[in-house]
């Protein structure tokens, strides 16, 4: 007998009720509420679950543009943009030597290099591939000569030609390209030179600074690197009766060799006249040492004797004790602190000795050579 309904024994509320219920009880029937029809609504036509990346990608372009060159250039803006690979490049090139950007106040860098703004007022054009110092002002500069104790130090070199009462780039350290350097060997040395512009000889009458080297030789696409070093003298260039200073800068060796001369300073070369000294062979007795003597010192053992540090005095000696063919044994006496390797008599050893006195007290620290037996 099929199943029966009371219809309406409570009222119409009561039927609807009963039916959504006995409907309910259906397997894979659930509620359709208007909340559910509206969202159903909202759906685009052929929507699906997730959208493709090309999708994505179209709607993020719609909101957000790619930078413009202007923007790149000017650096300014806060917007958020997309930015490309040649929008960098845009942006870079705008900041560098030569694109007219800054790094802090005044120092510049380009693709090659380090450098400023030089302002030029000399009077005239500063060619480019000069070397030039500064000038009075800040950053005002002018062309540097060797021959001239007020055109000098160099500190760079112009990077094109700067007109007067113009501002132009200046490299301290870096590349400088397409240039003329077929009148060079390249890795040559580049010099102040006595009156001013780049030579591959160095002065042999006036200061010697070496700016730069030259990469290729070519005469369009030739390639210097700017590498600005310390100016000195060469010993010929001293006039008679010159006074100088401990702080004066000499050049010793071949000023037109392929490599910088030595640069020592007056004070060094003081310092090191008579600064080594052999104090022969010692066989017997006691040998003393003396700060007078040389900061550097030799002593063959060719017998037993006694060492001894320096009575007075305060300082440091190193000293080289070389065993001879009758190399005898070493007897250490008055020393404070003895240290290191033991000294032996075999003959052809050798031991480096570092001799130090300080507030009254001596101390001797003992290295053998390697190549001892």
């Amino acid at each position: 007998m099929p199943d029966t309904i009371e219809l309406n024994p409570g009222g119409a509320g009561s039927l609807n009720i009963a039916f959504k219920l006995r409907y309910e009880a259906n397997e894979n029937t659930n509620a359709f509420t208007d909340a559910d029809k509206a969202k159903l609504a909202g759906q685009e036509t052929g929507a699906t679950a997730d959208m493709t990346p090309e999708e994505v990608q179209g709607a993020y372009d719609s909101q957000v543009p790619v930078m413009s060159q202007a923007e790149a250039e000017a650096g300014a803006s806060t917007a958020v943009r997309q930015v490309t690979a040649q929008r960098i490049a845009h942006a870079i090139a705008a900041q560098v030597v030569g694109g007219g950007g800054n790094l802090g106040t005044d120092m510049r860098l380009n693709g090659f290099g380090i450098g400023f703004a030089g302002a030029n007022a000399t009077g005239a054009q500063i060619a480019r591939l000069t070397p030039v110092c500064l000038d009075g002002a800040a950053l005002a500069i002018a062309v540097s000569e060797a021959d001239k104790t007020d055109r000098l130090p160099c500190i760079g070199v112009a990077a094109a030609d700067i007109a007067d009462a113009a501002s132009g780039d200046v490299i301290s350290y870096g590349m400088i390209t397409a240039v003329d350097s077929a009148a060079w060997a390249v890795g040559a040395p580049l010099y102040v030179g006595s009156t001013g512009g780049l030579t591959d000889t160095a002065p042999v009458d006036a200061a010697v600074q070496e700016v730069a080297r030259v990469v290729t030789s070519d005469p369009t696409d030739g390639v210097l690197f700017v590498n600005i070093r310390a100016e000195g003298r060469p010993i010929g260039a001293l006039g008679t009766g010159e006074a100088l200073t401990g702080a004066d800068l000499l050049l010793f060796g071949d000023a037109s060799a392929d490599h910088a001369p030595a640069a020592r300073t007056l004070a060094d070369v003081l310092l090191d006249l008579g600064n080594s000294g052999d104090l022969g062979t010692r066989s017997s007795g006691t040998e003393t040492l003396v700060f007078s003597a040389a900061r550097q010192q030799r002593l063959t053992n060719g017998g037993a004797f006694a060492l001894a540090p320096p009575s007075t005095g305060e300082g440091r000696i190193t000293l080289e004790l070389a065993n001879g063919a009758s190399a005898g044994a070493v007897t250490l006496t008055g020393w404070d602190s003895v240290t290191g390797a033991t000294l032996d008599s075999t003959p052809g050893n050798r031991f480096l000795c570092v001799v130090t006195v300080i507030g009254g007290q001596s101390y001797l620290a003992i290295t053998a050579h390697s190549g001892n037996a």
